[in-house]
Protein backbone atom coordinates (compact mmCIF):
# COMPACT_ATOMS: atom_id res chain seq x y z
CA UNK A 1 0.00 0.00 0.00
CA UNK A 2 1.08 3.63 -1.26
CA UNK A 3 1.52 5.75 2.24
CA UNK A 4 -1.06 8.69 2.15
CA UNK A 5 0.24 12.07 1.24
CA UNK A 6 3.50 10.54 0.08
CA UNK A 7 5.18 11.11 -3.14
CA UNK A 8 3.89 8.33 -4.92
CA UNK A 9 0.43 9.12 -3.61
CA UNK A 10 0.28 12.29 -4.87
CA UNK A 11 1.37 10.45 -8.27
CA UNK A 12 -1.32 8.45 -8.32
CA UNK A 13 -4.06 10.81 -7.96
CA UNK A 14 -2.69 13.42 -10.48
CA UNK A 15 -5.17 14.69 -12.94
CA UNK A 16 -8.05 12.51 -11.67
CA UNK A 17 -11.74 12.88 -9.96
CA UNK A 18 -10.69 11.89 -6.36
CA UNK A 19 -13.25 12.21 -3.07
CA UNK A 20 -11.99 14.69 -1.69
CA UNK A 21 -13.34 17.20 -4.14
CA UNK A 22 -15.54 15.21 -6.20
CA UNK A 23 -18.61 17.57 -4.74
CA UNK A 24 -17.44 20.36 -7.24
CA UNK A 25 -19.22 17.76 -9.79
CA UNK A 26 -22.66 18.43 -7.80
CA UNK A 27 -22.79 22.15 -8.33
CA UNK A 28 -26.17 22.79 -10.80
CA UNK A 29 -26.06 25.20 -13.64
CA UNK A 30 -27.39 28.86 -13.17
CA UNK A 31 -29.75 28.28 -15.70
CA UNK A 32 -32.83 26.27 -15.68
CA UNK A 33 -32.71 25.37 -19.00
CA UNK A 34 -29.19 23.96 -18.84
CA UNK A 35 -30.03 21.14 -15.95
CA UNK A 36 -28.11 18.21 -15.81
CA UNK A 37 -25.92 19.47 -17.42
CA UNK A 38 -21.87 20.29 -16.06
CA UNK A 39 -22.34 23.27 -14.15
CA UNK A 40 -19.59 26.37 -15.18
CA UNK A 41 -17.57 25.96 -11.93
CA UNK A 42 -17.08 22.21 -12.48
CA UNK A 43 -15.76 22.44 -15.84
CA UNK A 44 -13.13 25.15 -14.52
CA UNK A 45 -12.69 22.16 -11.83
CA UNK A 46 -12.18 19.64 -14.69
CA UNK A 47 -10.34 22.10 -16.51
CA UNK A 48 -7.85 22.54 -13.50
CA UNK A 49 -7.44 18.41 -14.02
CA UNK A 50 -6.70 18.59 -17.64
CA UNK A 51 -3.99 21.05 -16.42
CA UNK A 52 -2.70 18.35 -13.98
CA UNK A 53 -2.69 15.44 -16.94
CA UNK A 54 -0.75 17.50 -18.79
CA UNK A 55 1.75 19.33 -17.06
CA UNK A 56 2.58 16.95 -14.35
CA UNK A 57 2.05 19.62 -11.94
CA UNK A 58 -0.78 19.28 -9.48
CA UNK A 59 -1.26 22.28 -7.46
CA UNK A 60 -2.52 21.35 -3.87
CA UNK A 61 -3.97 23.47 -1.51
CA UNK A 62 -2.41 23.67 2.02
CA UNK A 63 -3.49 26.25 4.91
CA UNK A 64 -2.63 26.55 8.82
CA UNK A 65 -6.19 24.25 8.58
CA UNK A 66 -5.19 21.56 6.54
CA UNK A 67 -1.81 21.06 8.29
CA UNK A 68 -3.39 20.94 11.84
CA UNK A 69 -5.73 18.07 10.29
CA UNK A 70 -3.01 16.18 8.79
CA UNK A 71 -0.51 16.09 12.45
CA UNK A 72 -3.62 15.24 14.74
CA UNK A 73 -5.38 12.46 12.03
CA UNK A 74 -3.71 9.19 13.32
CA UNK A 75 -4.26 10.40 17.06
CA UNK A 76 -7.98 10.88 16.24
CA UNK A 77 -7.94 7.42 14.60
CA UNK A 78 -6.54 6.03 17.81
CA UNK A 79 -8.97 7.95 19.97
CA UNK A 80 -11.75 6.39 18.09
CA UNK A 81 -10.30 2.99 18.43
CA UNK A 82 -10.77 3.64 21.97
CA UNK A 83 -13.94 5.11 22.05
CA UNK A 84 -15.83 2.87 19.80
CA UNK A 85 -14.03 -0.24 20.04
CA UNK A 86 -13.58 -0.42 16.43
CA UNK A 87 -10.26 -1.46 15.06
CA UNK A 88 -8.92 1.04 11.63
CA UNK A 89 -6.77 -0.06 8.85
CA UNK A 90 -5.06 2.54 6.94
CA UNK A 91 -6.06 2.41 3.12
CA UNK A 92 -4.13 3.82 -0.03
CA UNK A 93 -5.50 5.81 -2.75
CA UNK A 94 -8.14 3.23 -4.44
CA UNK A 95 -9.13 3.33 -8.08
CA UNK A 96 -12.77 3.07 -8.89
CA UNK A 97 -12.46 3.87 -12.86
CA UNK A 98 -8.89 3.34 -14.34
CA UNK A 99 -7.39 6.36 -15.23
CA UNK A 100 -10.28 8.91 -14.17
CA UNK A 101 -11.91 8.44 -10.26
CA UNK A 102 -10.69 7.31 -7.15
CA UNK A 103 -10.33 8.02 -3.43
CA UNK A 104 -8.19 7.66 -0.43
CA UNK A 105 -10.44 6.51 2.73
CA UNK A 106 -9.01 8.20 6.11
CA UNK A 107 -9.27 4.27 7.11
CA UNK A 108 -10.85 1.02 6.94
CA UNK A 109 -12.91 -0.41 9.82
CA UNK A 110 -12.72 -3.89 10.39
CA UNK A 111 -15.90 -5.70 9.96
CA UNK A 112 -17.12 -3.27 6.95
CA UNK A 113 -17.16 0.44 6.95
CA UNK A 114 -14.84 3.59 6.62
CA UNK A 115 -14.06 6.36 8.24
CA UNK A 116 -13.65 10.33 8.00
CA UNK A 117 -11.57 12.23 10.02
CA UNK A 118 -11.72 16.22 10.81
CA UNK A 119 -9.82 17.95 13.30
CA UNK A 120 -11.24 21.44 12.99
CA UNK A 121 -8.73 24.10 13.25
CA UNK A 122 -11.62 26.79 14.34
CA UNK A 123 -12.44 25.06 17.63
CA UNK A 124 -16.01 26.11 16.83
CA UNK A 125 -16.49 24.13 13.83
CA UNK A 126 -15.81 21.32 16.24
CA UNK A 127 -18.91 22.27 18.27
CA UNK A 128 -20.91 22.66 14.82
CA UNK A 129 -19.73 19.05 14.34
CA UNK A 130 -21.33 17.64 17.65
CA UNK A 131 -25.01 19.06 16.95
CA UNK A 132 -25.64 17.35 13.19
CA UNK A 133 -28.92 16.62 13.07
CA UNK A 134 -29.39 14.30 10.83
CA UNK A 135 -28.40 12.99 7.15
CA UNK A 136 -30.34 15.54 5.17
CA UNK A 137 -28.99 18.17 7.17
CA UNK A 138 -25.56 16.89 6.34
CA UNK A 139 -25.86 16.54 3.14
CA UNK A 140 -27.44 20.30 3.07
CA UNK A 141 -24.85 21.95 5.17
CA UNK A 142 -21.68 19.94 4.87
CA UNK A 143 -21.93 19.12 0.96
CA UNK A 144 -18.09 18.80 0.53
CA UNK A 145 -18.41 16.31 3.08
CA UNK A 146 -21.41 14.91 2.63
CA UNK A 147 -20.10 13.38 -1.22
CA UNK A 148 -16.52 12.59 -0.06
CA UNK A 149 -17.96 10.05 2.42
CA UNK A 150 -20.51 9.02 -0.78
CA UNK A 151 -17.64 8.62 -3.03
CA UNK A 152 -15.40 7.15 -0.61
CA UNK A 153 -18.34 4.48 0.55
CA UNK A 154 -18.44 3.90 -3.76
CA UNK A 155 -14.89 3.17 -3.82
CA UNK A 156 -14.79 0.68 -1.25
CA UNK A 157 -17.99 -0.63 -1.38
CA UNK A 158 -19.06 -0.01 2.14
CA UNK A 159 -22.80 0.67 3.62
CA UNK A 160 -21.37 3.31 5.92
CA UNK A 161 -18.84 6.17 7.00
CA UNK A 162 -18.17 7.44 10.58
CA UNK A 163 -17.53 11.00 10.31
CA UNK A 164 -15.51 12.35 13.30
CA UNK A 165 -14.86 15.30 14.92
CA UNK A 166 -11.54 15.48 16.44
CA UNK A 167 -10.65 18.56 19.21
CA UNK A 168 -7.99 17.17 21.53
CA UNK A 169 -8.35 20.34 23.10
CA UNK A 170 -11.21 19.78 25.00
CA UNK A 171 -12.45 17.47 27.83
CA UNK A 172 -12.44 13.75 27.20
CA UNK A 173 -16.26 13.34 27.00
CA UNK A 174 -16.39 15.87 24.33
CA UNK A 175 -13.27 15.55 22.72
CA UNK A 176 -14.67 13.46 19.95
CA UNK A 177 -18.52 13.42 17.73
CA UNK A 178 -19.01 10.73 15.78
CA UNK A 179 -21.92 10.59 13.09
CA UNK A 180 -22.69 7.91 10.97
CA UNK A 181 -23.89 8.52 7.27
CA UNK A 182 -25.51 5.56 5.61
CA UNK A 183 -24.56 4.69 1.80
CA UNK A 184 -27.23 6.36 -0.27
CA UNK A 185 -28.44 4.33 -3.49
CA UNK A 186 -29.88 7.33 -5.15
CA UNK A 187 -26.90 9.79 -4.84
CA UNK A 188 -24.28 7.22 -5.25
CA UNK A 189 -25.70 6.75 -8.55
CA UNK A 190 -26.12 10.52 -9.34
CA UNK A 191 -22.53 10.78 -8.59
CA UNK A 192 -21.27 8.34 -11.20
CA UNK A 193 -23.18 9.74 -13.57
CA UNK A 194 -21.44 13.22 -13.22
CA UNK A 195 -18.24 11.02 -13.17
CA UNK A 196 -19.45 9.77 -16.81
CA UNK A 197 -20.12 13.05 -18.19
CA UNK A 198 -16.86 14.52 -16.06
CA UNK A 199 -15.21 12.24 -18.37
CA UNK A 200 -16.81 12.71 -21.47
CA UNK A 201 -15.72 16.08 -20.72
CA UNK A 202 -12.08 15.82 -20.18
CA UNK A 203 -12.03 13.54 -23.63
CA UNK A 204 -13.66 16.31 -25.49
CA UNK A 205 -11.90 18.97 -24.26
CA UNK A 206 -8.51 17.02 -24.68
CA UNK A 207 -9.57 16.94 -28.17
CA UNK A 208 -10.74 20.03 -29.18
CA UNK A 209 -7.37 21.60 -27.85
CA UNK A 210 -5.53 19.34 -29.47
CA UNK A 211 -7.39 19.66 -32.98
CA UNK A 212 -6.64 23.21 -32.69
CA UNK A 213 -3.11 22.55 -33.25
Amino acid sequence: MIEQYSTEWFSQRMGKLTSSTIYNLMTEPKLKSEAGQLSASTKDYLTSKLAERLTGVQREFTSNATNHGLELENEAIRFYEGKTGNKVNASGYIEKIRGLYGGTPDGLIEGGGIIQVKCPYQYSNHINNGIIEGQEYFKKNYKQYYWQCQSDMIVTESEFCDFVSYCPQISDNLKMFIFRIEANITDMELLLSKIQMAGDYLNNLYNKISNEQ
